[in-house]
């Protein structure tokens, strides 16, 4: 089960954030609109099969350097592995031209250092390949490139904007240790069945009787916590949103070493113990992630713009003969770590084969 989940979260890097920012339904066309040498078309702009081919290389190496050849046969899904890969491909291409669509309308271009590092990584990428490989592969490889440079660009444009700031105050998260009593337990069905009014009032008194030994009787936390909670481990990171908002602006007032009164919740008696009123690391991989998720949001709203207005039309007949297990591999250099390195390790907006 642990390896089955890895294998998909590396699929899903795949996708220009996660796959919650992928097309929830992909248009049904019939197939009109893409050459024979495209594998998709969206609103006049092909994607082709060759360059395609780029992208689609450096993943499947390095899922094989891991997994070895045997993991496009797997089962995943109700569908092999292969299948499932390829569908996170069309999503992946689909994302990147509409963003190319998006910086024809907005009339945004690669600047000069962009072309630069462009021809750069179209050197490196196929610098250990022959002559005559060089010859074929050279037009695809730069347009790869230029399309993915372009792609990062207009996305970084796009989401940096005030809407996507996090204040470290929306982003806290402090460390509280706490004393637990539910107000319910669980039935065969995982349904909460709450306790009826007398045992409630008996679970109320004790989380009193805690209160007052950690706050009065200066009774050491754990110890009590120990005793009587009925939720571990004792010592837990909260960051808004988790707690009501009674509740919240109760525990995220405490000080370090502060002890609340007993508090009810709907679910749970509670006394807490703020241990840290202030987690910096903690904080600052949550603003992260609050701003990623922001990011999300927006680039949704831009790709859900873009496709609403040109829908997807697919070569049906090139995906089927795409067989990774019969793919040779186009360069022994990976086509997006050669990206990062000519970008300085600049982070990305989103990063295939990372």
């Amino acid at each position: 089960m642990r390896k089955f989940k890895i294998l998909l979260s590396l699929t899903l890097v795949f996708v220009l954030f996660l796959e919650g920012c992928g097309i929830s339904q992909v248009s049904a066309l019939p197939f009109f609109g893409p050459g024979k040498d495209e594998l998709l078309k969206i609103g006049g702009e092909g994607f082709a099969i060759s360059e395609g081919i780029v992208f689609i290389s450096s993943q499947k190496q390095m899922y094989e350097d891991i997994y070895g050849a045997q993991i496009w046969s797997a089962s995943v899904l109700d569908s092999t592995y292969e299948q499932y890969f390829l569908e996170q491909v069309k999503k992946f291409l689909m994302q990147m031209t509409c963003l190319t669509i998006l910086a024809k309308e907005q009339g945004i271009i690669l600047n000069t250092k962009e072309k630069e590092q462009v021809s750069q990584a179209t050197r490196l990428y196929l610098e250990n390949l022959s002559a005559g490989e060089q010859s074929k592969m050279s037009s695809s490889v730069m347009k790869a490139y230029e399309d993915y440079t372009l792609a990062q660009k207009v996305l970084k444009m796009s989401i940096e904007n005030k809407e996507l700031e996090v204040s470290d105050d929306q982003a806290k998260v402090i460390v509280l240790k706490q004393i637990v009593l539910k107000k319910y337990t669980l039935n065969e069905q995982g349904k909460k069945i709450f306790f009826d009014a007398q045992t409630l009032e008996e679970k109320r008194a004790l989380i009193r009787f805690c209160a007052e030994q950690v706050k009065v009787q200066k009774k050491n936390f754990d110890s009590v916590a120990n005793q009587f909670s009925e939720e571990f481990p004792v010592e837990q990171p909260y960051q808004k949103g988790v707690l009501d908002k009674k509740t919240e602006s109760q525990v995220f007032a405490l000080e370090k070493g502060e002890i609340s009164e007993a508090i009810e919740t709907e679910d749970a008696l509670y006394v807490f113990q703020c241990e840290n009123d202030y987690d910096k690391e903690a904080t600052k991989k949550h603003k992260a992630l609050l701003i990623q998720e922001k990011k999300e949001l927006k680039f949704q709203e831009i790709y859900t713009q873009v496709i609403s207005n040109y829908p997807a039309e697919f070569n049906d007949g090139a995906w089927n003969n795409l067989h990774l297990s019969e793919m040779q591999a186009l360069s022994s250099k990976n086509f997006f770590s050669i990206y990062q390195e000519v970008q300085s390790g600049q982070s990305t907006e989103y990063v295939l084969g990372k």
